[in-house]
């Protein structure tokens, strides 16, 4: 990514890449960046549908976890990389930690990786954790690489305008709040979350960054609060009351497992100027605009 006119090579891929990407390409765009992408062969036609001919380059596909933590550096000579991961990867696995009123901070070590029964939220606590701690050790080995690890909780917002409209199987964290319109009040998982634009903005912040010197890993964690499933309930009937018939009883509700934990967000605000998050108020945490277009999935 380069402000001049021709662009530098860049790859980047995020876990959620349509999700949380397109918004960072578009704030990138914004700024007058020219950008370069990759994209996996069968998504050339989607593309070339939208954007005309595209000129493609075939590499040799090597094991995901190595591609992803070493090609952009090493292929295009990058000196400043971010990459989105999890808060996740100081959170044990079995989330008992999210329930015990602690504050986590960027200095917390990665978890320990026990045996946990094989279910979605463990397969990708430990896969998360790995991949962290694998991209720490590429960019240790690199001198004049920078690196920030942006770390967000559960990612929840609108998905970014000009892009294709999303599947079912692309909602990433959204689909919780698909469930609760569907009339199901979702997994208990850890309340805290981050706007997706909030994200994004702290990828482009921690790209800009001048104060990060190289050979330098960085881990910022960023939140904009927490919500349980009734609050999102509630302001969803209250907002949308056509809907209410859709929605779970309130009573269905399963009582928090304890206090709520929270995520230190300090490093964020000094250093990648992260003050506010949008979420002050429940109408920003759950997006109207982008329920309206969840609930065509629940017709």
């Amino acid at each position: 990514m380069d402000k001049h006119p021709q662009p530098q090579t860049s790859r980047t891929r995020h876990r959620r890449f349509r999700f949380v990407g397109s918004h960072v390409v578009v704030k990138l765009l914004r700024k007058g960046y020219a950008l370069r992408g990759t994209a996996r062969s069968g998504r050339i036609a989607s593309l070339e549908s939208t954007l005309g001919k595209v000129r493609q380059r075939k590499h040799r596909i090597r094991p995901r976890w190595y591609t992803e933590c070493s090609s952009p550096s090493q292929a295009v000579t990058a000196d400043k990389v971010a990459i989105t991961i999890s808060w996740g990867t100081i959170l044990d696995p079995d989330l008992k930690q999210a329930w015990q009123g602690i504050t986590f901070t960027p200095s917390r070590t990665w978890s320990p990786l026990p045996y946990y029964p094989i279910f979605h939220i463990t397969v990708c606590s430990q896969t998360t954790i790995l991949a962290e701690e694998a991209v720490w050790s590429f960019a240790s080995s690199q001198p004049e690489l920078s690196l920030s690890a942006i770390n967000p909780p559960s990612i929840y917002g609108p998905f970014a305008l000009g892009f294709p409209p999303p599947r079912l199987n692309d909602l990433s964290t959204n689909r919780m709040i698909y469930a609760i319109i569907s009339g199901t009040f979702p997994y208990q998982l850890p309340l805290l979350f981050c706007d997706v634009r909030d994200v994004a903005r702290a990828h482009v912040a921690a790209f800009e960054c001048s104060g990060i010197p190289s050979s330098t890993v960085r881990r910022y964690l960023i939140s904009g609060g927490a919500f349980t499933w009734k609050d999102a309930a509630k302001h969803l009937a209250k907002a949308l009351p056509e809907m209410r018939t859709r929605l779970p009883p309130l009573e269905r509700v399963k009582p928090l497992p304890g206090p709520i934990s929270r995520i230190d967000n300090q490093l964020a605000t000094q250093e990648l100027g992260m003050v506010e998050y949008i979420g002050e108020n429940l109408e920003e945490r759950i997006d109207i605009n982008e329920v309206g277009s969840l609930k065509e999935w629940t017709m």
